[in-house]
């Protein structure tokens, strides 16, 4: 079974992305369906969705509608890789609440930025 560990999906209607002004080559969707299609041609049978470093405001949602696309029906995401923020007040509160629910396999904080 192949998995991508690395997957990103974009969803400017549902999430914001303030850094994708800045690189216009990216600034579009880029859904699960588009990926999905591909992504099968090539036998990935799962993937792990990859923070996308929403924004600040939209962390928690960003892996609440991730997750509510893998309960869609032939989904192939199988866990997220949720964003986090260790140097912010409530960042234990934010890991244990996010740990408890077994669809996020891990967290990222983005410091290239």
């Amino acid at each position: 079974m192949i998995i991508d560990t690395h997957l990103h999906l974009i969803d400017q209607s549902a999430l914001r992305y303030p850094w994708l002004s800045g690189v216009p080559a990216l600034n579009r969707d880029f859904s699960h369906d588009e990926y999905a299609v591909q992504a099968r041609q090539a036998g990935i049978e799962g993937a792990l969705h990859m923070e996308v470093d929403v924004d600040p405001a939209d962390i928690e949602a960003e892996t609440s509608h991730v997750k509510a696309l893998s309960q869609q029906r032939d989904s192939l995401l199988r866990g997220a890789i949720a964003s986090c923020r260790p140097e912010e007040q409530g960042f234990a509160a934010y890991l244990e609440a996010q740990g408890a629910d077994p669809f996020v396999k891990g967290f990222r904080r983005v410091l290239h930025v």
